[in-house]
């Protein structure tokens, strides 16, 4: 797993973003080197200051046929850890073997 190409790069971010116009903060891309494989759980860490500060994370990305799916969690905190957590499990990433890999894009709406 890599940063892809496209990451984004910094941006002022307006509260209120929900839905279709949540911000891109993340683009991960996972290869496979000589076996295919399918990612079903991901687990992704926000510094707590900032997870307080998200509606939720969503995911954006295709399985082995193509399809786009995108997939919304809530973030977790808790007064005694440093990051907040957002689990994702039941996901189809497909990941092909070779050089062309799989982007995963993650997107944080604001409250």
């Amino acid at each position: 797993m890599a940063l892809s190409a496209s990451n984004p790069v910094n941006a002022n971010v307006l509260a209120g973003l929900t839905g279709s116009n949540q911000i891109e903060v993340a683009d991960y891309t996972f290869t496979a080197q000589n076996t295919p494989y399918t990612v079903q759980k991901l687990e992704i860490t926000i510094p707590s200051n900032a997870a307080t500060s998200t509606t939720g994370v969503t995911l954006q990305y295709n399985d082995a046929n193509g399809t786009q799916h995108a997939v919304t969690s809530a973030v977790t905190t808790s007064a005694t850890a440093s990051v907040g957590t957002t689990t994702f499990s039941g996901l189809s990433i497909y990941v092909p073997e070779g050089s062309q890999g799989s982007d995963v894009k993650v997107f944080v709406g604001t409250p």
